[in-house]
């Protein structure tokens, strides 16, 4: 690929007079600029808009960071990030962490060298003090809620403990004596406490015992997880049992454990899941589960998002704009 220093060369003229006539920000002669643009086309030369954007430290890429792309849920959030930043001139540049916190800062360091205007992080393992050593551009948070003051930050989020409250409702009127909440990871993130202990409160609340209500961690929110931690239910509990799961996806590795075993759904062990991915309702049985509005969550932080990188400096601050969104019990033939 040609480099602007080669069309210089061949034009005849610096590099600095190349760019003036690629961006039109400065007059050059027109016997210039068409020695210059003969040059470009006899190279084929195509300006790099990130190196361009580099320099003026400033670029049309939003940084959009996911724990795991494979899962159903967090691909919907970002197709629903895509369907408006396209329609503003904004790119995404995209990032898999696979879970890891290491690898979040990673990535995370890695999108402020190349200056992007913004950031969308969701459910970031990352703690409230580092993003504030580390972040200083509009950032939005989706389903991690933070006590942060920093008018940079937004926060999108599903009331949770509400939503699992119903569902632990829903499992007791269904006449199940024994609990089980199958989690991610244990790391005080919101998206996880907020679910768990929205289930086990209620639960505890109706006048059962602790030792009725056992809560499991999984590594990630996998269906490996799912399989591995229903095998761990169902070796250490007594059926019947009435299982709610804190993402489909390990509601799936749930109900493979469950069939292994010779386990009946929902007679011996009921499935309740969290998300809603198209595949729930295609299961056998089909999966009653938390229905998250995944592609408006998507739409609503990038919205957010371009409203910070558009407010004008010298704007009164303002706080974090926070917005809580509900979700829906959907109840199927697994519980």
């Amino acid at each position: 690929m040609a480099t602007i220093k080669e069309v210089a060369k061949l034009a005849q003229v610096s590099t600095a007079t190349v760019s003036n006539v690629i961006t039109g920000k400065k007059y050059v002669s027109p016997e210039l600029a068409i020695r210059i643009n003969n040059a470009i086309k006899e190279l084929n030369y195509s300006p790099s808009k990130i190196a361009q954007s580099l320099k003026v430290r400033s670029t049309n890429y939003i940084g959009l960071v996911v724990p795991d792309i494979t899962n159903p849920y967090f691909a919907e959030v970002v197709r629903g990030v895509e369907s408006v930043a396209i329609d503003q001139d904004y790119q995404i540049f995209l990032v898999n962490t696979d879970g890891s916190r290491k690898r979040e800062e990673d990535a995370v360091s890695s999108l402020l060298e190349y200056h992007v205007a913004g950031l969308i992080t969701v459910v970031p393992r990352l703690r409230e003090d580092r993003f504030r050593e580390i972040l200083s551009i509009p950032t939005v948070i989706i389903d991690n809620l933070m006590e942060m003051s920093e008018p940079n930050f937004g926060f999108v989020y599903t009331n949770s403990r509400k939503v699992s409250a119903e569902v632990a409702r829903h499992l007791m009127g269904g006449g199940y004596k024994r609990f089980a909440c199958i989690a991610g990871p244990s790391d005080n993130v919101y998206a996880i406490e907020s679910r768990v202990s929205g289930f086990v409160e209620e639960i505890l609340e109706a006048g059962f015992d602790e030792k009725d209500v056992q809560v499991v961690y999984g590594k990630k929110y996998s269906m490996a997880a799912g399989y591995e931690k229903m095998k761990e239910i169902l070796d250490g509990s007594e059926k019947p049992v009435a299982v709610f799961c804190c993402s489909d996806i390990m509601a799936l590795g749930a109900m493979e454990a469950c069939k292994e075993a010779r386990c009946k759904i929902p007679e011996e062990v009921a499935i309740v899941g969290y998300d809603n991915v198209y595949f729930a309702s295609l299961l056998d049985p089909p999966l009653s589960t938390v229905n998250q509005k995944k592609y408006d969550v998507g739409q609503i932080a990038i919205t957010m998002l371009l409203e910070q990188i558009g407010q004008k400096t010298g704007k009164k601050e303002k706080p974090p704009k926070k917005i809580a969104l509900d979700a829906e019990l959907i109840v199927r033939k697994s519980s």
